[in-house]
């Protein structure tokens, strides 16, 4: 009998299964853990559209910093498209045309680290914005 239990994402995970080698169990783990990430970042193309996200996003204070962002943002598979909406000093609104859920789109801004979303929106007009500093 092989067991596991930890953390991944913020999410607690455990598993048992029965093996013949103790081998088998770090495959299984893998493949758990693979699915698990699967599940929880694979973009979807086929569930008829996505949500949009406005973001707020602290840390841009120059041109560089800016073209890295956009950069950032467009080579992610779960962003369809991204709208310039405001700029206030170091900060910009953007309205980004997920593909998915709002919620798998945070989860994937904040994957690597460059982009780090806060814990909860704020509210703007009755819309939840969601505010992140730009590290990249």
């Amino acid at each position: 009998m092989a067991r596991w239990d930890g953390e991944l994402a913020g999410e607690r995970i455990e598993g048992r299964r029965q093996v013949a080698e103790p081998v088998e169990a770090g495959v299984l783990l893998v493949d758990d853990l693979a699915d698990r990430l699967a599940s929880r970042y694979a973009v979807r193309r086929d569930d008829g559209g996505g949500e949009v996200l406005w973001l707020q996003v602290d840390g841009i204070d120059a041109v560089a910093r800016y073209a890295g962002l956009m950069r950032y943002l467009d080579q992610l598979d779960a962003v369809a498209a991204v709208q310039l909406v405001q700029v206030r000093e170091d900060s910009l609104l953007l309205r980004i045309d997920g593909v998915g859920t709002g919620e798998r789109l945070l989860d994937l801004l904040g994957l690597e680290g460059r982009l780090v979303p806060a814990s909860s929106p704020e509210r703007a007009g009755g819309v939840a914005v969601w505010r992140a500093r730009w590290r990249g």
